[in-house]
């Protein structure tokens, strides 16, 4: 995952609801690491979704866009999700919105402006926030060595990790990659202890 420049996520999973003319618009957002993420997502949303008329989407990870009307006349549904992203300078992140539809059309126009503006409301209230490219990490050490203060001399607040305690001791935490270039310095150091990377991801700065 290369990943330059400025990056915006929508900071977390949101969901709104918007009425009009009988219709019922339902959006829901979330941030998005990799296009596989967006479309997993996509994906869960409907089946969620299923009885729903259309579910519309669209998403940005990095370079790569992508957008779906639905079922809707062409470019009233997914573009208009996609210019509020753009809009909002999001890098990684994907919404679907999901309409009931009432009974009452609301023609090519009224349908660009319903899809867009649920999309608007999902990122006010999700929020949208500069990140920066993290690594997942798991610390493995054996009893008899202690790296709580390795952590925290490094910024990272103890207080919020729970190791789990098994034949050794394991830890599971999500840090910054120029974070991670220096506690892994750290940690190689030690007698005892295996630092692996689980995956990559992105956290909010």
């Amino acid at each position: 995952m290369t990943m330059k420049g400025t990056l915006r996520i929508i900071r977390k999973q949101e969901k709104v609801e918007y009425h009009i003319k009988r219709s019922v618009f339902i959006g829901v957002g979330a941030p998005a690491v990799s296009e596989k993420d967006a479309k997993d997502f996509i994906a869960r949303t409907r089946d969620e979704y299923s009885d729903a008329t259309h579910v519309a989407w669209a998403y940005i990870v990095g370079s790569i866009e992508g957008y779906s009307d639905a079922g809707e006349p062409a470019g009233t549904a997914g573009p208009p999700i996609l210019r509020v992203l753009k809009g909002e300078g999001v890098t990684h992140g994907v919404i679907c919105v999901i309409r009931y539809f009432g009974g009452i059309k609301l023609g090519k126009r009224g349908l660009i402006d319903a899809y867009g503006h649920t999309a608007k409301l999902l990122l006010e209230k999700a929020g949208v926030v500069d990140a920066a490219p993290a690594y997942v990490v798991e610390i493995v050490h054996s009893y008899n060595v202690k790296i709580d203060g390795v952590l925290r001399s490094l910024g990272i607040d103890t207080r919020k990790l729970t190791p789990h305690y098994e034949e050794v001791v394991r830890w599971k935490l999500t840090v910054k990659k120029d974070v991670y270039e220096a506690l892994k310095g750290r940690l190689d150091a030690m007698d005892g202890v295996k630092v692996s990377i689980l995956d990559e991801t992105l956290v909010e700065v």
